[in-house]
């Protein structure tokens, strides 16, 4: 077991795992902003300004975390950021199956429709992976931060984080650019 939990292999698979996730559940939102955010008012949870907000803001951090988690960039602050999320994403999916009234789940927007069990299971999965990857640490497996010499990692500056960021935001800007050529 000890020899499965070091495997290099298994954390960059969770990262890509997580990362790919969040990608494929905020593109498609991005790509229908507007019936997201309809949807995300449609569950009633929030007053309509805040919901409109959520939805507005969700699928952008969505595909900011995915992208980091993918290319490898503040994979620990991303990972503790998921927490949270996938913790609100189940309480919204009991919500919505105590509730009823015919809410759908707007998980993958308008690509993928599935219902809220099968939500409350990709949830719980995110959660545990989530957990799992903020407990690692020096699991630079194939990471953007390991193209540089681990001495220079220890020492690195606040300008090296934002080169980091910028990159992020950059692949970011290219997903969304292909998301509205899509359209």
């Amino acid at each position: 077991m000890q020899n499965f939990v070091q495997n290099r292999w298994v954390w960059l698979t969770v990262r890509l795992l997580l990362g790919g996730l969040f990608l494929f559940t905020g593109i498609p939102k991005i790509a229908d902003i507007s019936g997201f955010i309809e949807l995300v008012d449609g569950y009633e949870i929030l007053p309509t300004a805040l919901a409109r907000l959520a939805g507005s803001v969700l699928p952008w951090v969505e595909l900011l975390l995915g992208c980091s988690l993918v290319l490898g960039v503040f994979v620990r602050l991303a990972s503790a950021v998921t927490i949270p999320l996938a913790v609100s994403f189940a309480s919204v999916g009991i919500y919505a199956m105590v509730k009823g009234g015919g809410i759908i789940c707007g998980c993958f927007g308008t690509w993928v429709q599935i219902s809220h069990p099968v939500s409350l299971t990709i949830d719980i999965i995110t959660l545990v992976l989530s957990l799992a990857l903020v407990t690692q640490r020096e699991k630079d497996f194939l990471t953007l931060g390991q193209v540089f010499k681990p001495e220079f990692r220890a020492q690195r500056s606040k300008l090296f984080n934002v080169f980091l960021a910028a990159i992020v935001v950059l692949v970011m800007a290219v997903a969304a650019v292909i998301i509205f050529l899509l359209k």
